[in-house]
């Protein structure tokens, strides 16, 4: 036992574990996100997946006009058609309120801030 602990690989493994907490208070990580805060954070995803939805929601309609005009009359093809008509402006409506929901939220459960 004595023979490892005279070591050299076990000495430079003892001051490697010595040296570990001072070369990890030495590395500084700048913050890559804007947002001073976890509320800046939410909002800021919020307002990402709103302008991500906004910029979606014509390119849906689109396709899916698309699907209406190549149904040929079948039933089928067209109520799939109508169904994501339908269904992309209910997410639009969503994310058009989205900030209004978020607000109503605070105010249900009583956070302080922006």
């Amino acid at each position: 036992m004595r023979d490892k602990i005279d070591s050299p690989l076990f000495k430079i493994g003892i001051l490697v574990l010595t040296l570990v907490p001072v070369i990890t208070q030495a590395i500084t990580i700048a913050n890559p996100l804007k947002a001073k805060s976890f509320e800046e954070l939410i909002d800021t995803l919020i307002s990402f997946v709103i302008t991500i939805g906004i910029l979606v929601a014509p390119i849906v309609i689109l396709y899916a006009g698309f699907l209406f005009l190549t149904s040929g009359g079948e039933p089928e093809k067209v109520k799939t058609a109508k169904n994501l008509i339908l269904y992309c402006l209910i997410g639009l409506g969503i994310l058009m309120l989205g900030k209004g929901l978020i607000s109503v939220i605070k105010d249900i459960l009583q956070v302080k801030g922006p």
